[in-house]
């Protein structure tokens, strides 16, 4: 993107949509882009919260990893997504990876700046405030269904999730374009693959589902949903 471009990117984000020209101008001045290559990590556990990060183009992955370096995904950023943003109300270290999950541009805004621009913009705390909530229940019902659902509503249940969140519908249902591989599907539900490639069978056999590489075509999320309770 052009200088141009960019401004009126940050015109159309709805997070930002509330800062003045002259704010926007200044996140445009301040702000470091850079290009992640796929699998790249932007951030890691431990690594100082001295930015908060907007997502320009591709999808970021965050995660969290235990000793043996098993990953438990916590969720993806798209184009116009804020991360990141605990920077804004803690100095602590971060507590989870960020990764380029596709070549995605970041935009790295430091805590300074981002908490200039909520003071002179309430509507943006108030945007952050909001997104910290949605974030927070949407982790508490992650774990939820980890310790109460069954394997397969727990698949089922994310599967209607990232439809819902990341979704392309089409004539023969809503098509899931994150490229997920069953690992991927597996750190997200807290299962081993082996379970996930089980349970994505059989959800294929009832038509519930459909599978063409690592794409994922929900046929109707609603049935989906009631269908493995």
């Amino acid at each position: 993107m052009n200088t141009l471009t960019r401004f009126s990117y940050l015109k159309q984000n709805s997070l930002l949509s509330g800062l003045s020209d002259a704010d926007r101008l200044t996140v445009l001045r301040r702000a470091r882009v850079t290009e992640f290559r796929r699998r790249q990590r932007i951030y890691r556990p431990g690594d100082p919260a001295s930015d908060v990060y907007l997502v320009e183009s591709g999808i970021v992955k965050l995660a969290v990893e235990n000793p043996e370096g098993r990953e438990a995904i916590l969720g993806f950023q798209h184009p116009g997504d804020l991360f990141g943003e605990m920077a804004a109300i803690d100095d602590g270290p971060h507590d989870h990876l960020a990764e380029a999950y596709e070549s995605s541009i970041v935009w790295a805004i430091s805590r300074d700046v981002f908490l200039d621009l909520m003071r002179e913009s309430p509507e943006l705390g108030q945007e952050v405030i909001k997104l910290l909530g949605l974030r927070l229940r949407m982790y508490r019902t992650r774990v939820r269904e980890i310790l109460h659902q069954s394997a397969h509503s727990r698949v089922a249940s994310t599967l209607v999730h990232l439809a819902g969140r990341h979704g392309v519908e089409d004539a023969d249902g809503v098509v899931i374009p994150l490229r997920l591989s069953q690992r991927d599907i597996a750190n997200l539900v807290g299962l081993t693959r082996e379970t996930v490639n089980f349970i994505l069978k059989d959800l294929r056999e009832r038509n519930l589902i459909e599978t063409q590489g690592r794409s994922i075509r929900v046929k109707n999320p609603a049935v989906l949903q009631h269908a493995v309770r």
